[in-house]
């Protein structure tokens, strides 16, 4: 089974940063649980990253293939390029895609 490297871009560490300290004002312990599992899920990706649905950002971002995961209300969102998986936002499924 082919695995790729998964790469976390700076601006999806900041979202995680960013979730992390909205959740911490209100519940610690279930903003750690948040993080995580975002960790958890991303590792995932290192085998077939291909299985989740294509992103509606697809089309208005300059990378590869752009797929996305959902964990609870957020959307993890990524791009698949040769040998690496780069995750690119980590975002509240409420807001709009870019582009939109």
């Amino acid at each position: 089974m082919k695995r790729y490297k998964v790469v976390i871009t700076s601006g999806a560490l900041n979202d995680a940063n960013a979730i992390f300290d909205y959740i911490t004002a209100s519940n610690p312990r279930a903003a750690a649980k948040t993080v995580q599992a975002f960790r958890a899920r991303i590792r995932s990706l290192a085998t077939m990253p291909q299985r989740y649905s294509l992103a509606p950002e697809n089309d208005s971002l300059d990378h590869g293939e752009i797929r996305h995961m959902h964990h609870g209300r957020y959307r993890i969102i990524y791009a698949i390029e040769k040998h690496n998986v780069l995750i690119l936002e980590i975002r509240h499924g409420a807001r709009l895609p870019r582009g939109h």
